[in-house]
């Protein structure tokens, strides 16, 4: 990875925040949830994603995760939106060893009649601002993350807008989530990157982490035909039920002694707590699991690094 665009995309879950009932401002299947999405701007690989809530806690939990993913020495470029919660949090994390800037689009206040048929704004403004190391001005852009948004809200009902199709549970939407972003990843051809290569062309494909487009039938079946020949990592000191498990996908060949278990990406205070067995855990997204071991590894112990 070179050129890093995230940003966040906004649902709800059970009903708005204006409408969450009496008694349930807390409940984690009420009001808002965001989806924190990181992409990779040459190869279109959604190498970090979060659902939960739009604080610093979040923001920091979804850049770490996006970090760890980085092979250690691998000096990237990031472009953020205006959210005031990056800056300190790239810092944190990074210091001076990114290429980062922030882009801030102002747009036109919407007329009454595109608030009622919720028409997208006109963007007015473009300020672009320098925050650490030296960026190519040509690849700050935050188009192709805000892109990958139109794909999440075209391709999972419950983003839909002025809909009912909202998740109402927030299990599900995690889900949802997962499945989503494993299908882009690793299922479905990406018609620029096909066009580029001249054959059916996946983001993992074109990241060099597999070597064909899988099927829906492989995805659907990954789970159960490989989750028997291994056993669950210990996460912080806890095993996890399989029923827990959402999501999983084999690694690549030269990796072929773990998988990778994608569990609902769940971290914030107000989600967490509604997870089965996931009380306690402050990162428990990803669990590594390694066949023939005596034991257990850790959740980072083995990652694909891009």
């Amino acid at each position: 990875m070179k050129r890093v665009e995230v940003d966040e995309i906004w649902a709800f879950v059970g009903a708005k925040d204006k409408n969450v009932p009496e008694g349930h401002e807390n409940d984690p299947d009420y009001g808002s949830v965001w989806t924190w999405v990181a992409i990779d701007a040459d190869t279109k690989l959604v190498p970090s994603w979060l659902v939960g809530d739009r604080t610093r806690e979040d923001c920091f939990s979804f850049l770490r995760d996006l970090r760890d993913r980085i092979r250690v020495g691998n000096r990237i470029q990031l472009t953020t939106d205006g959210l005031g919660l990056y800056p300190s949090v790239v810092w944190a994390l990074w210091r001076n060893g990114i290429d980062y800037a922030v882009m801030v689009k102002e747009y036109a206040s919407a007329s009454p009649e595109d608030q009622r048929r919720y028409s997208p704004a006109t963007c007015t403004s473009i300020d672009v601002r320098v925050m650490s190391g030296n960026p190519d001005p040509d690849g700050i852009s935050t188009s192709y993350v805000e892109r990958q948004n139109l794909t999440v809200r075209m391709s999972m009902r419950r983003f839909t807008r002025l809909t009912n199709a909202h998740s109402k549970r927030i299990q599900q939407h995690a889900a949802a989530v997962a499945i989503h972003f494993m299908n882009y990843n690793f299922g479905r051809p990406h018609e620029t990157l096909t066009k580029a290569a001249g054959r059916k062309t996946t983001p993992a494909m074109a990241a060099g982490i597999a070597a064909y487009p899988w099927s829906l039938t492989q995805l659907a079946e990954l789970l159960e035909s490989k989750l028997g020949q291994y056993r669950l990592a210990r996460c912080h000191g806890s095993m996890f039920d399989l029923g827990d498990v959402s999501c999983a996908t084999l690694v690549p060949k030269r990796w072929s002694s773990v998988v990778v278990i994608f569990l609902p990406s769940l971290r914030s205070e107000r989600h967490r707590c509604s997870l089965r067995g996931y009380e306690n855990h402050r990162r428990c997204d990803v669990l590594i699991v390694e066949s023939n071991a005596n034991d257990c590894v850790g959740p980072h112990d083995d990652r694909i690094v891009l």
